[in-house]
């Protein structure tokens, strides 16, 4: 009993040293430590381990908080926007894929204390997981320091990121590529896959954009729509 104590205590002391190792990779120390704890626990772990909380209270505050923190920027970005190009951006921007990005970056999953079961998922099957960490670590930080500590968060150290600036100037770019092909003249783009690889549960997919009889560009990614997406941003790109 006493060894299995032990192991525990060992355990946690460890993870607690990997959180503050992630308070320094995203530049943001807590006042609170609890609240970067609850953030990193996920239910699975709460059940396995008789805790009392998990991350599902601060992803539900870290999503409306992001929400209004990417409706800032494309403010600011798009002054002209009407309130439906506003909401198609913004959607883009906190979709599942999105976040997903953006964990991948600051490598949460590995902070995140999950079940012995989620260990045995596959890739794909953590996805919401992993997207919901982001969100819990914005709520916990809206908790600790505000809305101001929020947004020097999103505006340092997810922002920035090109997946997610790339993002934001070409929310949706299918239909912004769309529009720009009608606008010249030429044909409505068509998205033929060249290749699919990997495993099941780890795929990679290969998109190309089709106009007039020609390959506009290429794009991978983890789902087809990931990979017409990059593609779609590939062809922007060229046009510039």
């Amino acid at each position: 009993m006493n060894h299995c104590f032990d192991k525990a205590r060992k355990n946690q002391d460890l993870w607690e040293e990997k959180l503050i190792g992630l308070q320094e990779r995203i530049g943001y120390r807590f006042k609170d430590p609890a609240l970067l704890k609850e953030a990193m626990t996920h239910s699975s772990f709460r059940y396995e381990a008789g805790l009392d909380g998990d991350n599902e209270r601060l992803e539900h505050i870290g999503d409306a908080v992001l929400q209004l923190l990417v409706t800032e920027t494309l403010v600011g970005f798009f002054p002209q926007a009407n309130e439906g190009e506003l909401t198609r951006r913004r959607s883009d921007l906190v979709c599942e894929e999105s976040l997903l990005r953006q964990e991948r970056k600051l490598d949460l999953f590995s902070f995140l204390r999950t079940g012995k079961g989620v260990g045995k998922l596959a890739a794909r099957g953590t996805i919401s997981i992993r997207a919901d960490a982001v969100e819990a670590l914005i709520g916990a930080i809206y908790l600790d320091g505000g809305l101001i500590e929020a947004r020097r968060f999103f505006s340092m150290v997810l922002l920035p990121q090109p997946d997610f600036s790339t993002s934001l100037l070409h929310a949706d770019p299918k239909s912004t590529l769309q529009e720009h092909l009608q606008q010249c003249g030429k044909e409505v783009p068509e998205y033929v896959l060249i290749e699919k690889s990997g495993q099941d549960d780890i795929p990679c997919f290969v998109v190309g954009i089709l106009s007039a009889g020609q390959i506009l560009a290429t794009g991978s990614g983890h789902s087809k729509k990931e990979a017409e997406f990059a593609a779609a941003r590939a062809a922007l790109d060229a046009f510039k």
